[in-house]
């Protein structure tokens, strides 16, 4: 006895299937992308932005920052690395030790990513870091001031995360469920795993974007 199986005519999401990779000229990619999020925003949509720690890293941050500044971000979903990340940048100007400015690794930086965390946690979360003034830029610095929703999850339960991430598995899993109702466009920036996880609850909507964006990208 064979189980049923789905039609592959059409799929909400689909990891590694579209035709965007490293090699693709950047600019082709990015005026997909706001073209998208244009016609996203037009139809009264809302536009998720699922972030990796890399975006930080490279130097993507503080355009991401804009983006959510200008308002066009509703939401953030993404995991500790790059919450932690953005917010050590924000308070020492590094990210995993390294100078986001010279590009040089920092002496003793490699405790930053603690301090980072600890004086967050100290806090009580994130936006209490905001109200201190202890974080004055960076992604969860323009999110918690403009109000853009945020929904931290760990993949790994056994690293400490900066204080306002939920711990219960289920009540994060609801979450992200509400954060997609009436997503659009679903951008999702260097995190594979948890681009996966917020791929599968994405709605049909959002994929049916997902597929006109990859189409224009052709």
């Amino acid at each position: 006895m064979r189980p049923l199986e789905r039609s592959r005519d059409y799929a909400v999401f689909g990891f590694m299937s579209n035709d965007i990779s490293a090699e693709i000229n950047k600019a082709i990619v990015i005026r997909a992308a706001a073209r998208e999020m244009k016609r996203v925003r037009a139809a009264g949509e809302r536009i998720v932005v699922v972030p990796g720690p890399a975006v930080v890293h490279s130097g993507g941050a503080r355009t991401l920052a804009g983006l959510v500044r200008d308002g066009w971000v509703d939401v953030i979903l993404t995991g500790n690395a790059f919450a932690v990340h953005d917010l050590e940048q924000a308070i020492v100007g590094t990210s995993l030790g390294v100078c986001q400015t010279s590009g040089r690794s920092v002496e003793g930086g490699s405790r930053n990513h603690l301090y980072a965390i600890n004086a967050v946690n100290r806090l009580g979360g994130v936006k209490q870091a905001v109200a201190a003034g202890l974080v004055k830029s960076g992604v969860m610095f323009e999110a918690v001031t403009r109000g853009t929703p945020f929904v931290l999850g760990g993949l790994d339960p056994r690293r400490r995360p900066a204080a306002g991430r939920d711990h219960r598995h289920h009540a994060r899993a609801a979450g992200v469920r509400d954060a997609l109702q009436g997503a659009g466009c679903c951008l999702m920036l260097a995190s594979a795993l948890h681009s996966i996880a917020i791929g599968t609850c994405c709605p049909p909507a959002c994929g049916r974007s997902a597929s006109t964006w990859s189409s224009r990208c052709r």
